[in-house]
């Protein structure tokens, strides 16, 4: 997605609300995995991806649901119930007149980590906003 703004002044202004709120939104970032049950944890940070000098922003969830010990149903009645496990990863950056957000999320079955490759959805991140600022964003 990209939020275009009337100015880079007024994109700048966003940028710092946005690093100013992703400061307040991680949760459980240095928590241990647990063996079972709903977990969340949440963290953000300063990217290593620069554009235009300015370091993008990001942020990163790993979310838990444990079915186990719940009974779900289905057409044939009661049936176990699944857990998965999902990330997901968010890169922003700013475009002189536009803020630039790529994510990505992805989920396996069961209660574990979750491999995602960040480093991709920073190359399209950059690629992105490379044609966004040629003026080449609607190009295939």
């Amino acid at each position: 997605m990209v939020f275009d703004y009337a100015s880079p002044e007024a994109a700048r202004t966003d940028w710092g609300r946005l690093a100013q709120a992703m400061a307040k939104c991680s949760y459980n970032p240095r928590a241990a995995l647990p063996a079972s049950g709903d977990f969340r944890k949440a963290q953000h940070g300063t990217s290593a991806l620069t554009f235009g000098g300015v370091p993008g922003l990001w942020t990163r969830e790993l979310e838990w649901f444990d079915g186990s010990g719940q009974q779900c149903s289905d057409a044939s009645g009661p049936v176990a119930c699944s857990s998965f496990s999902v990330k997901s990863y968010t890169v922003y950056l700013l475009l002189g007149d536009a803020i630039q957000s790529v994510g990505y999320a992805t989920g396996v079955d069961g209660l574990r980590q979750v491999k995602l490759d960040q480093l991709a959805v920073n190359v399209l991140a950059e690629g992105l906003a490379n044609r966004w600022v040629q003026g080449d964003a609607t190009a295939g």
